[in-house]
């Protein structure tokens, strides 16, 4: 095990989702073959190595998490006001007279309780937290460590 920051930790962790998914993806390919030809993998080896690649995962996972306790408001938080501005560029913001192709022999009025002017400004509000809490998180993660397999 090796101390390191936190933001090499999620590093280390995103490789290693990416290296179970592989194995994964290997025996997959490999497990199911024709009788008379040779697998190019040996999916009982490639299984071992993915049980032992799925633990160092979890224990990854809940270093970091452990390390994240202090923070973690802050992460959801953070994760909960993406959501709203996602919401919030997707919303319906329609106003004023509209002619609709089934209605077509009058217009028809919209009326929006949330205006794009104020939709507008209430993103570029939540994207200002967002920010705060990003710059937050840099620092925690660049000055709190943790103990980690780091071994390929």
């Amino acid at each position: 095990m090796t101390r390191v920051s936190l933001a090499k930790a999620l590093k280390v962790k995103n490789r290693q989702i990416q290296k179970v998914k592989d194995l994964q993806q290997r025996i997959q390919a490999c497990n199911s073959y024709l009788e008379g030809s040779e697998p190019d993998f040996d999916a009982n080896e490639l299984y071992g190595q993915l049980v032992t690649e799925t633990e160092r995962l979890w224990r990854t996972k809940a270093a970091i998490n452990g390390a994240n306790a202090q923070i973690q408001a802050a992460i959801y938080e953070m994760a909960e006001a993406k959501g709203v501005v996602a919401f919030l560029k997707g919303l319906n913001t329609q106003r004023g007279l509209q002619m609709l192709a089934y209605m077509a022999t009058q217009p028809q009025e919209y009326v929006s309780q949330i205006t794009a002017q104020a939709a507008h400004e209430k993103i570029h509000g939540l994207e200002k937290r967002i920010d705060e809490l990003q710059d937050e998180l840099d620092v925690h993660n660049g000055t709190v460590t943790v103990e980690v397999d780091i071994s390929e």
